[in-house]
C-alpha cells in the first residue's frame, strides 16, 4: 500500500514506517516535510552495512553490530552487492566522500576560521546525493526483506 500526505510524493508503507520512526509527526517537521515532498526514504544507518569486508569486531571481544554477515538480513545485503555492483560501488563511494567531508568540516570548526557559506552548501549537496543513492538501495532491498518477513526499518536503525 502506498500513502500520500498533503500532495507529496508517494511512499510505500515501509517508507512511511521508517519516516515515522526517525521523524514522527510533530517533531522535526521540517526534515519530515522534506522527505515527504522529495519522495526519499530516510535510511540513517543503512550505509554502515555497505562495506565489502566488514570487520567482525570493533575492538577485541566487541562484536561489530554492522557486520551484516551475522544479521538475519545479511543475505539481502550480500545479494545487493552481487546483483547491483554499480550501485554498491556508488554507495561505498558516497560513504567515503561523506566521511572525508565530515572530517574536514570538524577540522575547519577546530581552526576557528570563518566558514564560507559555500562549505555548508557543498555539504548539503553531498548529503542530498547520499540520500538519493541510499533511497535507491532501500527501494531495492525492502521488497526482498519484506518477502523474508524482515522489517526494512531493521537495516536503518
Amino acid at each position: 500500500m502506498l500513502e500520500r500526505d498533503n500532495n507529496t510524493q508517494i511512499l510505500p508503507d515501509y517508507g512511511m514506517k521508517i519516516l515515522d520512526h526517525f521523524y514522527p509527526e510533530g517533531t522535526r517537521q521540517e526534515e519530515r516535510d522534506y522527505y515527504l515532498s522529495s519522495g526519499l526514504i530516510p535510511t540513517n544507518n543503512l550505509s554502515m552495512y555497505i562495506v565489502d569486508e566488514p570487520k567482525a569486531e570493533w575492538a577485541p571481544g566487541v562484536k561489530n553490530p554492522f557486520d551484516y554477515r551475522w544479521k538475519t538480513f545479511g543475505g539481502v545485503i550480500e545479494k545487493l552487492k552481487t546483483s547491483n555492483p554499480e550501485l554498491w560501488e556508488e554507495a561505498k563511494k558516497i560513504n567515503e566522500e561523506s566521511d572525508v567531508s565530515g572530517q574536514n568540516f570538524i577540522k575547519l570548526l577546530d581552526s576557528k576560521k570563518p566558514i564560507d557559506p559555500e562549505v555548508f552548501s557543498a555539504g548539503d549537496r553531498l548529503q542530498l546525493r547520499k540520500s538519493e543513492i541510499y533511497n535507491k538501495v532501500i527501494r531495492i532491498i525492502a521488497p526482498q526483506l519484506l518477502e523474508q518477513g524482515i522489517d526494512p526499518l531493521d537495516v536503518c536503525i
